[in-house]
Order: C-alpha cells, then structure tokens, then sequence
C-alpha cells in the first residue's frame, strides 16, 4: 500500500497557518495604531532595514564602515547572506511595471516564502507521522515566540522553506531537488549550514546501504533484503543493478558538491569584502558583539539572570528549555524524525544557542529548527485520536474523546492567545533585533 497523498495535510496546514498570521497581523496593526507607529515601519523594522538597505542600493563599502565598537546607526552589514536581498531585487524588477515599493516587495516575498514553508513543512511531516501530526506541527512552528518574523522583512520563512523542501526530497531520494534546496538555504542564512549537514548524512547513508531516513515500520525485512540482493547476483555484470552505480557515482558527488555552493558563495563574498578568510565570524565578533561565548548567554537565560524583565525572561527561558528538550526527545524518537532531520536540527542549536549577547533573539535563531517540534505534534496527534488505548478500551475511548478533544482546543486557544499578544508587544516595544 503506498503513502496516502499529503493534500488534506497541506490544506489543512496551509489554512491553519494562515489563520495564525491574519489574527497576528490584525493584532500587530491594532497595536502599532494605538502606539502611533505605521504598521509598515513596524513589519520592516531592525533588520529589515538592513536587507531593505541591502536589496537598494547593495553592501555597505568597507569605506563607510565605522569604527570597530563605536555606536553608529549604520553598521556592516556583509554579516547578512545576498539570498533574501538578492530575490528581493529580482522581483522588484519583476513587477518594476506596477512600481512596487522595496517593502511591499520584501513583506510580500516572507509572507509567500512563509506560507509554502508551511506546505513543504505539512509535506514532510505528513510522510512520516500521518496527517494530524502533520497539521500540529504546523501550527506549533507557527506559533513559536518570534514566529512574527516569518511574516515581516527577515529572512526566516526563506530559510525554512529551503530546509524543509530539502528534508521533503531527502526523504525521497531525490538528490538534485535536496541540493538545490540546501544550496539555496546556504546562500540566505549562516544555518543553511544546517541544510548542507542534513544532505551530506542522507548522502553517506545512502552509499553505505544505511537507509536512516525511512519511514518507522518500512525498514526492508531481511527476506527482503536477501531477495534483491538475490535478483542483483542474477543480474550479473549486465544486470539492471549496473546503470544504479553509474547514477550513484555522478548524481551523488554533484548533489554533494552542488550543496555548499550557496554557503560557499556567501561566505567568499564576505571574505572579499573584509579580507580575511574568517570575515563572517570576524564581522560577528568585532562589530555586532555577538560572537561565539560556548553558550553562557543562552545559560545566562535560562537560569533568568540575562537582565530581562520577567516576561520576556520567562519567554526566552522556556524557549530554550522546550527547544533542548525537543531535539533530546527528536533523538529519542530517531526513526520518526529522521537522521538528516537531527543533523539540521543540531547546527541549529549550535549556532542558535551559542552566540553572545542577542539574548532576546534566541526564540527566533531557533525557529528554524522545526523538526524538533515533530515528536511533541504526533504526541498531540495520538491524543486527540485516544490512539494511547488499544482496541480493548473502545469503550473508554469513546467516553473520553469529547473531554480529551475539548481540552486540547482550549489549550491550543490559551497558547495561541498567548503567544501572539506576546509577540505583538515585542515588536511594537522593542527597537533592536527581534
């Protein structure tokens, strides 16, 4: 029997995505009127002006850059990858008939970007643990604290659409698509690291005969095994198994090769620019004070001496926790998730969780991590069907679903409500980088 198609998944994600983001909007517009600030300044604010500056008029030259430490409104901004700027130009000049403006174009790119990263995500996760767990883990990404970002001028809905596309054709061997997606992700964001990682796992298990990325309980039966590997010893040397290693050889050292040409791109560009081989980081550290301090800020956070007030403390706090927990749990549930799924999910939090200064950014850094999110979905997934009782309890099953089904709603009410009123204060209130 093959997979069931994932349609009603990525409607039904796509729609409760969408829902997410009306509500958040009209909230966010609400409060940035009351607050007297346009709701356009509001959705293109701190780094928006960065890519904005960036999709305008190009890269600040080294001429221009101010003194490493002082205070100036206009830092370098090389630390930010050409991808998203890049694709905003292009389609400015796409549509330069109608005379868009730069932010309209570049809300209208994340919005869109972020609305098939939540189809390729329902996709993904559809494949691997069934259609409720599928449209939860939607909803639960969409409403991770900072998650507004995905429908401002950031590059973060890019960067997931990338990552997710990747994991969707990792999943189905389709090497060219997942390095054109890895390749893509490494030209948008540093994390696209992430993406590379993911394929080179697939890769290597592919040609050492390790299929990690297979589905839970499709794992070839050893008779299975012995019976192609018996077809393939008929075969001989003009056997059907012989155009598979030609295809193998050149199809898995291109996607391997094509993969890094994003991030390699990227950071060549910023080596040119600084002069130095370890610009990205060097840039990091020396102007935007937020080099790498082996984790003691996210530490700082979590023990809740980072210097926030108590919201966004708690906030910030529990956005780690949750998110450690859920990859040590994604590790746990390694099958359903998926070993290319952890390598991404890895690079993410070494790079989300590491960095100094930038505490209240953390939310955001690892919102790209979304696999982690995949075993507490088919958790809430398996609740809501009383899956956790067996054919024995019918009885009690039906009994308890009406309850049990309540609750989850009322639940998922509370942290909707929750999260976006949290999020609509943060960006009205806050100046810097959300």
């Amino acid at each position: 029997m093959g997979t069931p198609s994932p349609f009603w998944s990525i409607l039904a994600g796509v729609a409760l995505y969408l829902v997410i983001r009306a509500v958040l909007l009209i909230r966010l517009a609400d409060r940035a009127e009351s607050n007297g600030l346009p709701l356009l300044r509001v959705l293109t604010k701190a780094d928006g002006e960065h890519y904005l500056r960036i999709a305008r008029e190009g890269y600040l030259p080294r001429a221009l850059w101010p003194a490493p430490g002082e205070l100036h409104a206009t830092l370098p901004d090389q630390v930010f990858f050409p991808g998203y700027p890049i694709l905003i130009r292009a389609v400015a000049r796409l549509l330069a008939p109608w005379n868009p403006s730069t932010e309209s174009v570049a809300l209208g790119v994340s919005m869109l970007a972020g609305t098939l990263a939540a189809a390729a995500i329902a996709s993904w996760a559809h494949r691997r643990a069934g259609r409720g767990a599928a449209v939860a883990l939607v909803g639960l990404w969409a409403l991770w604290p900072s998650s507004v970002v995905l429908s401002m001028a950031y590059s973060e809905s890019l960067l997931v659409l990338a990552a997710a596309v990747a994991l969707w054709a990792i999943d189905r061997q389709r090497w060219l698509t997942a390095a054109l997606a890895a390749a893509a992700a490494g030209a948008i964001r540093p994390v696209g690291a992430g993406v590379v990682a993911a394929l080179t796992v697939a890769l290597a298990g592919y040609l050492a005969g390790r299929p990690w990325w297979v589905l839970p309980g499709v794992r070839p039966s050893r008779a299975a095994r012995d019976a192609r590997g018996a077809r393939g010893a008929r075969g001989g040397r003009h056997g059907a198994r012989e155009p598979n290693r030609w295809r193998v050889a050149v199809s898995v050292p291109a996607a391997a090769a094509l993969s890094v040409v994003g991030l390699g791109l990227s950071l060549g560009h910023i080596a040119r620019d600084t002069g130095r081989w370890d610009g990205w980081l060097w840039l990091q550290s020396t102007w935007w004070n937020s080099g790498s301090d082996g984790g003691r800020t996210s530490w700082r956070a979590v023990t809740l001496s980072s210097g926030l007030n108590n919201d966004l403390g708690l906030v910030v706090a529990g956005s780690i926790v949750v998110a450690v927990a859920g990859a040590l749990w994604s590790l746990l549930r390694h099958r359903l998730v998926g070993w290319p799924a952890l390598a991404y999910v890895a690079v993410c939090l070494v790079l989300g969780l590491s960095g100094h200064n930038y505490v209240l950014s953390k939310p955001r850094f690892l919102l790209v991590a979304f696999p982690l999110l995949l075993p507490a979905a088919a958790a809430l997934a398996a609740t809501w069907r009383l899956a956790l009782l067996d054919g024995r309890h019918l009885l009690l099953r039906w009994l308890l679903r009406g309850p049990v089904r309540i609750s989850l709603l009322a639940a998922a009410l509370l942290v909707a409500v929750a999260s976006i009123d949290w999020q609509v204060g943060l960006v009205v209130q806050m100046k810097r980088s959300i």
